[in-house]
Formats: C-alpha cells, structure tokens, sequence
C-alpha cells in the first residue's frame, strides 16, 4: 500500500503543472429571497418568464428558464440583473453545479445472509458489535421515528423497504415531484443509482420477512430525498435539509466534496441556512439530527477537518471501522470525527449487507457510506426510547457511551476529562444499548454558549520558511469579563472547538496545525495532504475539534503551526469556544469515566470572579514573546437568542493585526452573494453583512457580475463557487496574481450606528459554521463605498481608506486623459479641413 501511495505521490507531481482548475458550470436555475410572500415570488417568475418551482426556505423560492442552456462557463447576467433589479428581491443567486460524490467503495453486489451481518449478531472477532440486540429484546426498535436518506434515490417498491416507506419524508429534488424512486440506467452493471437504497437498508429494512438482512431501526419510517441523480446546487442542498424538518428526525448523509486530498470545500449560503433552521426549529425546536459520513479520501491522505460538512458543530461526523477493528485503508482521520460504526476493510474482512437496486441485496456495501446510516439507525433506537432529546443531547449520549474497546487505532489519548479518544476513531464505537440506557434517564444539557477568542500576532503576515514551526498562544476565560461577569452567559465547560486560521502557502498540503487546550489535550487539527498543491491557503478556515468535550475551557491556548516543505505566512487566526456555563449532566455509563474526577476545581466560576475583584486577573495578551496586543473576546448566547442580539456586529477599526483593537461584540461579513466573492485576496476593510447589505449590492450589481465574468482580466482568481460563503476557494481555483495585491498606505475607520429593530440572520449561521468575520481584500480600484442602510439594518459610515496598487491608478487615469485629448484634436482638424468654418453643434458638443 505504501508503494502504491507513493507512485500515486509522483504521478501527482509529476503531472501538477498540467492541472487546470475544472470550469465552473452554471445552471438554468436560480434562488432568490423575495419579500412578500408565495404568490409574489409566483408573479415575478411569470414577469421576467421563468418558471416557478417552489419554496426552499421560508422567504427563498426556486426558478428555472427555461431559455437558458443547462450547462454554461459564464454566469448569466441578463436574466440576474432582471431578477435582482425588481423591488422585491432581496438576493438572487444563479445555482452552479457542485461535485458531489457518494461515499461508497463502488463494489459489486451478490446475495447476502442474516448471518453475514456480523456487525449486528456478534459474529465479529472476539464478540463485539454494537449491542443492538439487547436494545430490541427491550421492545425499541425506532417505532414513532422518521429517517430520511438524502442521495441518490429510494427503490420504494422495494419489498424489504415498502412496509416502512414513508412518503411525507421524501422528494425528488432532480425531478422536482414527490416520488424520489431511482432513476435506471441501461446497460449500467454498477447499478449507478444505488447508493441511496442501500443506505435506507441498514436503516429500516424489515425484519422476519425472509428477504436480505433487517435495518438497525426496523421499525422506523424511512424516505428518501433523491438530489444527486445529476447537478447539485446549494440551492438543492438546501431544500434537501430543510425538507419536512418538522416531521424528519434524523437525516443521513452519505455524500460530500471530493475526497481526493486536495479539495477544500463546504455548504454554501442556503445550505448553512438550512442547517441552522434545522437545529434552531427542526422536532418542534429540539433541533433536526445530522449524521454524515466523514469521507474516502484516506487512500490520498486526505483530512475531514478539510471537509465544511463533517466539520460543522450541526452534524455528527461518523468514521468507520473495520471488522478486526482496524482503520480501513480508506478513513480519513481529523478531530471531528465523534465516533465509528463497523463497515468494510481490507482483504479477507467482510462488508455490511443491505437491500439493493432491482429488488435484490448485497453484501458489498463499504466504505464510510455504510457507517453513516447504521449510525442514523442507531439514533433512531436512542430516540424511540426518549424522542425528547435535542440535538446536543444526542451528541453528548454518543461521547459518553462510546467503546474505544476493540479497536486498534495507534493515537488513543486521553484527554483532560479521562476519556479516551483518537483522530481515527473519535471516542470510539457507537454502543446502541449504553446509549439508550443513558437516553432513558437524560437529563437536559444546559444552553449553548459561545465565546469568541481573536488572538493578535507579533507581525502581519507571520512568515514561516521551509520546516519551520511558530507557537502561538492566548489566554481566555471564557468571556466571562465579556458577559460582565455573569456566569450564566460565559463558557466553562467545552463542546466543540473551532480554530479560524487564515493562512496563504505555496503548497497548503505541507501546513500541519495543533491545537492544545488548557488542560493540556494536543488534538491534531490538519495532517499533511501530500496531493493538495494548491497555493490558495485557508481563509478564515474552521477547523474543529470535538475531543476537548467537557474540559475547562479557561486558561491558555496554543495554537502549533509546522510549515513542512513549504513558505507559509499567517495572517490571522482565532478561536470559537462552544460550551456551557453550569457542570455538564453526569450519567454512569461503563463507557465512560466520571470526568469530575479529573477536574479539580468542578466550578471555575468563584475564583475567577475574585481574580477580577481584586484586580490580579491575568490580562489576555497574546503570549507570543513578541506581542502585545489584547485580543479580542466576544460571548454571546445560544444560537436560540442570537438573533435578537442588537449589539452583534462588525465593528472592527482596523485590521492591520500588528496594531491594537478593541475589545468589540463581532458578527461576520460578507461583501458580495457567494458566487460573485473572489478568491485568496489580503484584507481590505470592512462590508456589511451579505443577508443585510442587498441595496449596496445592487447599488453595484453591473459592476460586481462584470467582475465576477471578466476576473482573469485583473489578474486574479476564478471567483467563489456558491459555496465561498465558508471563506474557502474551490479546490483547483487558480492563485490570485501576488503582483496585484492592494497594500495599505492608511487605515479605514468605522463609525457604527447600533441596531434599532433589526436582525441580523447571516451572522447566527455564520457563527454555527465559524465563517470569516472579514472578507478578503476586494480588488477594484475603489474605496469601500459610503453605505447606509433602513430601520433595523446595522449602518455603517466609511471613512475614505488610502490604498496604493501596483498597477498604479494614477498612471492609468493620465494615460486615459491623454488619449481622450488626442481623439479630440484628431476630430477636430478633420473637420476644419472638410469645414472651413465648423458647425456650431459640433462645437457645442466639443
């Protein structure tokens, strides 16, 4: 295998200077937020003829025109501006096809036997599995629980799948109907559009009905949404993720970006919507469950932390395992992984079995595609025994009960609570009876809190040479003085940990990071990807780690930057705290040790505030030798009450990180819709927030889409796909030119008037998804306009900001006033020739 890796490593280099960025493919399909209401976005489909296709979010609609090709290199401009000139419109997007792919191993199928799925009855090495049994000798069996599959399709006619079909939890999103059955190919031995009813088979296929094997959660309904039979939009995402969120309990997602260790991408603007509506509203305001398949990029080394699905706070992030316990060769390893179920592995270990295409079985179903939906299936028998339990519950009940017995990856740690966990593995196997022995007597956790950490560098950018390392450290105490020290809304006790690192490198595949936490847990947040060449860096990437759960989350951070082969310059990085500020539920489980044993002070809260009283509190400076700037630190709330918060916003007066900033409450920003925001640029300043900034948007709309068509002309980029939203290009996008860069000369000042009303949507998703609080430096040579915007939008007042360009204005401007004078006179002395006396009109126009 390590033979085949590096032959694979020198037909990369080897061809690297071939490899052209794949062309961006817009469709005849659109997204727009209109006001008003249904039948108004029914109305302006009719008036500019496109056809309407129906809601995706509340206040979101689908169109199609039908006289726009269904592939395109270019961005239609015509029919954008039409739609986004109209009163009504708020923001509209053309959809561009993403690449998605499935998350199998594209293995052949054959008959299959109850005896074959040792996963379930104890036929694996040394009796384990994931006690499912025992959960249904208990009478649960996933009764009153809704699964969904979002993939390719659902063979509803399946006789092993029929009894628990549920029509209410499925839609065709590629045909646009109800009905999400496959689509057959002809003459296609590989069953193209499987995928999806094999992974409704582990979830709820019948039992005792001497057809295949039996799903985890045999008697729950299942469906179907079937959206990557063809392009896929954001647009598409969405409305998958958002479908039926108050009846669907658990979606299983068993797809993703390419795995190919080189790829860098996330949702995009209404997927991060969707995502945010389901844990806000979704279960009648429990929050929607999220199982996704961590990915296959494990053959290229690839890095799920490189993958924006697996690594948001909203899902539950789901590796595999194989039989013997071993990595399969095909796992990707990070530090967002949760936990893993059982799939297939190398030679000689067996797969997963399930129904199939064509009415048959398999039992050839691999690869982290089949570890996802056992997964679900699990959540499905932890929610029949207590359908109370939110979202967070659930991912608390997965940690607490989860086996690292039996499994042999070569990374366990143990963290500062005394669990076990490993970059492979997570906390290890789902444990299907622990977690319902603990769904049974759960008690609610407390609310989310946030707190938000900026650490400041000694310089900006930070360099680093070929094998080099910076340690970069920031002390925090969980933004209690931010909460003004109330401790109900400051964060003590860990969740997840997102470190935002914004970072450019000749070849990114090189940059490996670290994160250490007060307690003293190293969690690796990226590993080398030898096949990722890519210059673009992380812009304001979030990498996230879940193996901190429970610790304490004041003290100091410290952040290891290891260059590998590579130049890379740091331009800025923070920290995203999630947590709670009362003790996390305790509930004895054999999985899990009791972590009040390993905290010493169980409550920090005391101390802290008589460290404050007394005036000894340790300032929050940056502890690089060089620093001295404070940090910013921001608390807020749950995503619950984030909305309503008026003091939300970005108010930031300058970002050259070598000088001071003040301690600010912060919201993110986004200058431009996703599709038109550029790639890899430095900083520039300050925008508005994209959900809030519609009339400057369209104040700019031709400008703006003549740059997002014509970028190469300014040396720059490809623009964003539709997914840019997350501050990552996508993979393959070709490097801004560095010639071109706009440096400053002066700094931007804001004056910002609060909120009155308002609020400010984009910010709260943002927040969930840890996305760029500043966007990159907008390369038109103009200053960031004056803007101000209606009762309940933030206003912000610009100060003129100096920038210098390399392609000087100056020049240009008395180049183009020559020309103009020359034109002139040439016009001139034609016409006193022809005219011996010129006529006066021809003056008057002169």
């Amino acid at each position: 295998m390590s033979e085949y890796r590096h032959s694979l490593i020198e037909m990369q280099k080897n061809t690297s200077h071939h490899y052209r960025p794949p062309p961006r493919r817009f469709t005849p399909y659109w997204a727009a937020e209109i006001q008003g209401g249904e039948e108004v976005a029914k109305e302006i489909a009719k008036k500019y003829r496109f056809v309407y296709l129906g809601q995706i979010l509340p206040g979101v609609y689908y169109f199609r025109h039908l006289r726009v090709v269904k592939r395109s290199a270019h961005m239609n401009t015509y029919y954008q501006r039409q739609l986004f000139l109209d009163p009504h419109v708020r923001w509209v997007e053309q959809q561009v096809a993403k690449v998605r792919v499935k998350r199998d191993l594209g293995v052949f199928p054959n008959d299959p036997k109850w005896k074959d799925m040792w996963y379930l009855n104890r036929g694996g090495p040394g009796g384990i599995d994931m006690n499912v049994r025992s959960v249904w000798a208990r009478g649960f069996a996933g009764q009153g629980v809704v699964v969904t599959i979002l993939d390719d399709g659902l063979e509803t006619d399946h006789p092993d799948l029929s009894p628990n079909y549920d029509k209410l939890a499925s839609l065709d999103v590629n045909g646009n109907d109800e009905n999400p059955h496959p689509r057959y190919v002809v003459r296609d031995y590989r069953n193209t559009n499987r995928h999806g009813t094999r992974c409704a088979g582990e979830v709820a296929a019948v039992a005792n009905n001497s057809i295949c094997g039996m799903g985890i959660a045999y008697k729950a309904h299942i469906g179907g949404v079937r959206m990557l039979d063809g392009d896929v939009t954001d647009a598409m995402e969405s409305r998958s993720l958002s479908h039926q969120m108050q009846y669907i309990d658990v979606y299983s997602a068993s797809w993703g970006p390419e795995d190919d260790g080189r790829t860098v991408d996330g949702p995009g603007r209404l997927a991060r919507l969707a995502f945010r509506d389901g844990i806000l509203k979704g279960r009648g305001g429990l929050g929607s469950i999220f199982v996704w398949a961590s990915g296959n990029g494990g053959k290229y080394s690839d890095n799920c932390n490189c993958d924006g699905y697996t690594n948001s706070i909203y899902t539950l992030g789901v590796s595999s395992a194989s039989e013997h316990g071993k990595i399969p060769w095909y796992a990707e390893t990070c530090s967002s992984t949760l936990a893993v179920t059982y799939s297939s592995g190398g030679n000689g270990e067996r797969a997963i079995v399930t129904t199939d295409l064509n009415h048959t079985c398999t039992d050839s179903h691999s690869g982290t595609s089949a570890s996802a939906p056992l997964a679900a299936g699990i959540c499905a028998l932890t929610l029949s025994a207590n359908p109370r339990l939110t979202w967070r519950d659930l991912q608390y009940i997965v940690i607490y009960s989860a086996r690292p017995d039996g499994l042999y990856p070569n990374d366990w740690r143990v963290n500062g609570v005394g669990r076990r966990v490993s970059h492979a593995f997570g906390y290890g196997l789902m444990d299907a009876a622990a977690m319902v022995d603990l769904a049974l007597n759960w008690s609610t956790v407390p609310p989310q809190r946030i707190c938000e950490v900026s650490a400041l560098l000694p310089r900006s950018p930070l360099t680093m040479r070929h094998h080099t390392s910076e340690r970069l450290s920031v002390d925090t105490d969980g933004c209690l003085a931010q909460a003004n020290n109330n401790p109900a809304h400051a964060v003590f006790y860990l969740e997840h940990v997102q470190a935002k690192v914004t970072l450019t490198s000749d070849r990114r595949g090189e940059v490996e990071l670290w994160l250490t936490s007060p307690m003293g847990t190293v969690s690796k947040l990226l590993s080398k990807r030898p096949f990722d060449l890519d210059v673009a860096g992380f812009h304001a990437w979030p990498f996230m780690s879940v193996h901190y759960w429970g610790e304490l989350a004041n003290g100091t951070w410290t952040l290891t930057i290891h260059s590998g082969n590579a130049v890379v310059s740091l331009h800025d990085w923070s920290l995203n705290l999630y947590g709670i500020s009362e003790p996390p539920p305790f509930h004895p489980s054999q999985n899990s040790p009791d972590p009040r044993n390993h905290l010493h002070d169980a409550h920090p809260i005391s101390h802290l505030l008589e460290k404050q009283q007394q005036g000894s509190q340790k300032p929050l400076t940056s502890q690089h030798p060089k620093a001295a700037p404070r940090p910013q630190q921001q608390s807020t709330d749950s995503f619950e009450t984030l909305n309503s918060k008026d003091a939300f916003m970005d108010v930031v007066a300058d970002r050259d990180r070598s000088q001071p900033a003040q301690s600010v409450y912060t919201a993110k920003a986004d200058p431009f819709p996703p599709s038109y925001q550029q790639a890899g640029h430095g900083w520039n300043g300050f925008f508005p927030d994209s959900h809030d900034s519609s009339q400057w948007i369209k104040e700019d709309l031709l400008e703006e889409m003549f740059h997002a068509n014509n970028y190469r002309a300014f040396g720059g980029a490809y623009p964003h796909s539709e997914r840019s939203g997350m501050g990552e290009p996508k993979r393959g996008n070709t490097p801004p030119d560095p010639g071109y860069y706009p440096k400053y000369e002066g700094k931007a000042a804001a004056e910002t008037v609060p909120h009155s009303t308002g609020q400010s949507y984009s910010n709260a998703i943002d927040a969930g998804f840890g996305l760029p609080q500043l966007a990159p430096t907008h390369r038109l040579n103009t200053p960031p306009r004056k803007s101000a915007y209606g009762q309940g939008h933030p206003a912000v007042l610009w100060q003129r900001m100096d920038l210098s360009v390399h392609s000087s204005t100056s020049s240009s401007a008395l180049a183009l006033a020559t020309a103009r004078v020359l034109t002139i006179f040439c016009i001139c002395v034609t016409v006193s020739l022809r005219f011996p006396q010129p006529p006066l009109l021809f003056l008057w126009t002169l």
